[in-house]
């Protein structure tokens, strides 16, 4: 009886130690297995993060984009489109009569400037002739510089028509003057879409 009781014993004791031995081994393999699965799932987080941050660039270079577009077409809208240059005309006579003085116009010969500089706009050259009183004057001056165009006084020449003696200097501001201008209005270079 003790032998088979031995046996039982034994058989008991080897089944205990395989299923010890099976369960450390298969455990292993799930410890093991379960490191694998949470380095990826680290991997997997760092791309994801990795990913939002590249998304959270892409967002706000966009909104840069968006406010740079809006203040190129305020910038844009200060140019003279090359096919409206009427409209510049009709706003030197508007300013002409507001500051009531006569105006002639005309376009130099060498309308378009040439460009040193690549980064340089491109200009339509005009000449103004201005006559009248000199607070008029110096109000269509103001206006010219202040008007809705991008504008670039490249000669300015103011002589006397009338005044009381050869001394001009103690003019007073109701003698007839005459100034003459070249003006450059830059133009829009149409590059972008």
């Amino acid at each position: 009886m003790l032998t088979s009781k031995k046996k039982t014993y034994f058989t008991s004791l080897i089944f205990l130690a395989g299923m010890i031995l099976l369960l450390f081994v298969s455990g292993t393999f799930l410890i093991d297995q379960i490191r694998a699965d949470s380095e990826k799932i680290k991997n997997w987080k760092i791309a994801l993060n990795r990913l939002d941050d590249q998304k959270n660039q892409i967002n706000r270079i966009r909104e840069n984009y968006y406010e740079k577009e809006d203040d190129m077409e305020a910038i844009e809208g200060l140019f003279l489109d090359p096919e409206k240059t009427v409209d510049f005309i009709i706003e030197i006579e508007n300013i002409s009569e507001k500051a009531m003085v006569e105006l002639e116009k005309k376009a130099l010969e060498q309308n378009i400037a040439v460009k040193n500089d690549k980064n340089e706009p491109s200009v339509f050259n005009y000449q103004l002739t201005a006559k009248g009183k000199f607070n008029n004057i110096m109000h269509f001056l103001t206006y010219l510089e202040n008007m809705n165009y991008s504008v670039i006084i490249n000669n300015l020449k103011i002589k006397a028509l009338s005044g009381s003696g050869k001394n001009y200097l103690y003019s007073n501001a109701n003698d007839e003057i005459e100034m003459s201008i070249n003006l450059g209005v830059y133009i829009l270079e149409k590059t972008r879409k």
